[in-house]
């Protein structure tokens, strides 16, 4: 994608396949802009940039901005995706719910993205991955969160996800906790967090949860 601001909501009609990714990237030294300006979401769990029901898609140095007016519009938002989602390098400012979303999916990288200014005032979490198995959440900078009174942890596993791993990331200035592991009311296992910094954060740093009497398994932070 070469130079320029991009007043849309991206939607991709189709999938890739194993060692055929569909990617969508910024042209070399290009600075290429997704701004919600002006552009209405669904009433609902919806992104600005949002993969539904599919495979093999990356998502590579882009900005994504301005996504509103809805507590639980995202910018980045995979969803019901089958597996084999990489998101990298993108910059993520001014969304109303998570900057990056995940959620209903399996094999997804989160990799070296900039995640500020979310939850402006929305629901979930800075870097949310939901219900989703087999991933990694890794090399982030999630920082200066919004106001946060509906949610705004900075990166947070949850709702029944499994076997991934959050590490090397960088979280700072939350109104919120850093990073948390919520059952909620499912099983929820097989999670490593090691090697993040996290400060700067109005609640705890790291936090281990079961908010609605899921089970945890295999928790490990260290």
């Amino acid at each position: 994608i070469k130079t320029g601001t991009y007043t849309e909501r991206v939607l991709p009609q189709k999938s890739g396949s194993a060692g055929n990714y569909i990617t969508y990237a910024a042209y070399p030294g290009a600075t290429v802009t997704i701004d919600g300006s002006g552009v209405s979401l669904p009433n609902d769990l919806a992104g600005l940039f949002e993969i539904a029901n599919k495979s093999y898609i990356q998502v590579s140095g882009l900005r994504i901005v301005n996504a509103r007016p809805y507590p639980d519009n995202a910018g980045i938002l995979v969803r019901n995706s089958g597996h084999h989602i990489i998101i990298e390098k993108n910059t993520i400012s001014n969304t109303m719910s998570s900057g990056i979303g995940v959620w209903g999916s399996n094999n997804v990288i989160i990799d070296g993205n900039e995640v500020v200014l979310a939850c402006n005032d929305g629901q979930q979490e800075d870097i949310t991955v939901a219900g989703t198995n087999t991933f990694e959440v890794r090399n982030n900078h999630v920082h200066d969160g919004g106001p946060g009174t509906n949610g705004g942890e900075g990166i947070d596993a949850k709702d029944g996800s499994h076997d991934g791993k959050i590490y090397k990331n960088h979280v700072h200035h939350l109104n919120r906790l850093g990073i948390y592991v919520d059952a909620w009311d499912k099983r929820t296992y097989n999670i490593e967090v090691y090697q993040n910094i996290v400060h700067d954060t109005q609640s705890d740093g790291f936090t281990v949860a079961s908010e609605m009497g899921g089970l945890l398994e295999n928790i490990k932070i260290y």
